[in-house]
């Protein structure tokens, strides 16, 4: 997540794709993090999408309303081309 916020701040790309297959935990704290991205991202013109999640990550991000805000790629997506999957 570290990596992705950097991402965002630096500002050199439209998007930004995070991958959170590696994530061992899905709880509160990771969607808070993954929407200061999103909102660092907003702020700065960049789109923050997420790519690997849980379906339990899947799952807490739509419960907290925040589906919109961290859409997500499927493994072959991308932001230029296929756009969010699900």
């Amino acid at each position: 997540l570290l990596v992705a916020y950097l991402a965002v701040t630096a500002h050199r790309s439209a998007h930004v794709v995070c991958d959170v297959g590696g994530a061992t935990r899905c709880d509160t704290n990771a969607v808070g993090a993954l929407a200061r991205i999103a909102l660092e991202g907003r702020r700065r013109g960049v789109r923050v999408w997420v790519r690997n999640p849980s379906p339990a990550l899947v799952a807490l991000v739509d419960l907290v309303g925040l589906a919109d805000a961290l859409p997500v790629l499927d493994e072959a997506g991308d932001p230029d081309g296929a756009g969010p999957a699900g």
